[in-house]
């Protein structure tokens, strides 16, 4: 399975369970008051919250959970904070009531409209603040359930640490030895994970490839911190090869945990080539 699947199943895993205790408001959500302005690329975390209790109607406010006021990380590269809840708007309303209130809810708290994007099965409402998006999903499969809208969040992406030009500057010449060669195998190897049959070999002989390679005199630790996570996201694609049904999850998710870690080491060291995505 390629990464980007991987992705697409732990936000699918986030999301597992959600809304369906919510209760039902059948009242008109009344004018917000505009949130702060945005503080900025570098405080995009901490201005989510109060950035999508905005997107929610006053009346459903108080029924969001704890897990709903949480920022997440969501992706693998890039990662990006993420937030989702689900509430209740316009009980037995129709759908171009439901998207109208919603409409109105966002541009009072200062979002613009991108596009509303229509399909069999849902409506989505696409919206932008500064360097953050949101989507309303609102569903078109008839029923109660219809009045249940999800929302989602999404701030800028999160730059990953690296060696500053100073630092790299004063590099041995044995650790831009082994950048260069660090490079060179991800390139190989990571150029053959579009085939998900051979996702797990793929890793597996690109993991020994780095592993071979002698580390600079004094950074084995460093490198470590690298060559771990890439060792146990083999291990984790090697166990989604053999499970079958829900036991597929566990190990997919582990893999998308272990690929972050191992994007987020090699940055760090300075591997700008060595990206798991």
């Amino acid at each position: 399975m390629r990464l980007a699947a991987v992705a697409a199943v732990v936000a699918v895993l986030g999301l597992t369970g959600c809304g369906s205790h919510r209760s039902v408001s059948t009242s008109r959500p009344t004018p917000a008051k505009p949130e702060p302005r945005l503080t900025g690329n570098r405080n995009a975390r901490a201005d989510l919250p109060a950035l999508m209790r905005g997107l929610v109607p006053p009346g459903e406010r108080a029924t969001l959970s704890v897990d709903e006021l949480k920022v997440n990380e969501c992706g693998i590269s890039p990662t990006f904070p993420c937030m989702n809840a689900f509430f209740s708007v316009a009980k037995g309303r129709p759908l171009d009531v439901r998207l109208r209130r919603l409409r109105a809810l966002a541009v009072g708290n200062r979002w613009q409209v991108e596009r509303v994007k229509r399909e069999k099965n849902a409506t989505y409402l696409e919206l932008v603040r500064g360097d953050v998006h949101a989507r309303y999903t609102l569903s078109r499969l008839g029923g109660p359930g219809d009045s249940i809208v999800e929302v989602s969040v999404v701030g800028p992406q999160t730059l990953l640490p690296t060696p500053s030009p100073a630092e790299r500057a004063v590099w041995s010449t044995e650790k831009q030895k082994y950048v260069k060669n660090a490079n060179r195998v991800c390139v190989r190897g990571f150029a053959r994970l579009g085939n998900p049959r051979k996702f797990a070999r793929v890793l597996a002989d690109t993991s020994r490839s780095l592993a071979t390679l002698s580390p600079p005199k004094r950074e084995q630790e460093k490198v470590e911190t690298f060559l771990r996570p890439l060792h146990d996201a083999v291990q984790a694609a090697q166990a989604a090869d053999q499970a079958k049904g829900e036991d597929v999850l566990p190990a997919v998710v582990a893999i998308g945990q272990y690929a972050t870690r191992f994007n987020k080491a090699t940055a760090r060291y300075g591997l700008d080539k060595c990206v798991l995505r």
